[in-house]
């Protein structure tokens, strides 16, 4: 498998989509978090809905990364879903890199999804390979990421 430099982003931006769901839902759950939270301290400036748009808008700023994120790996998803073999590889994405993905990758770990993968699919390793990298680039080409 071929090392750059976006590749272990790329693989989590995955996971993480797994863990959290879409960008929308994403944003929905940091505003309903934020908007529902006490104001800190014992008294506050202007009315509490002030204070609330406040913290909510501060909230999502401060998530900014992570909705970017999500929302690229979506798009990629699309992109992906629309190639020649594109349900084989959103398949080889599900099955490999959001499989489990609210703990720790064991070392070894992605190797073994894709051997099992293998057996699964009429699929070499290496094409499985092939198709996870093709899906890491074109994550890393929605997020802007330089990919040379």
């Amino acid at each position: 498998m071929l090392k750059t430099h976006y590749r272990d982003y790329a693989t989590e931006a995955f996971r993480l989509h797994a863990r959290l769901g879409s960008e929308d839902a994403y944003r929905q759950r940091v505003l309903c978090e934020a908007l529902s939270r006490r104001a800190e301290g014992g008294g506050s400036l202007g009315s509490p809905t002030e204070a609330a748009v406040l913290r909510a808008e501060a909230a999502l700023s401060e998530a900014e990364g992570t909705l970017r994120d999500l929302e690229a790996v979506e798009r990629a998803l699309t992109r992906i879903e629309r190639l020649r073999g594109g349900t084989c590889i959103l398949r080889a994405v599900r099955e490999v890199y959001q499989v489990e993905a609210d703990r720790p990758l064991a070392r070894g770990e992605i190797a073994r999804r894709v051997d099992r993968l293998s057996v699964a699919l009429p699929a070499s390793p290496a094409t499985i390979y092939r198709w996870l990298g093709l899906a890491r680039k074109i994550f890393a080409e929605e997020r802007s990421l330089r990919t040379s």
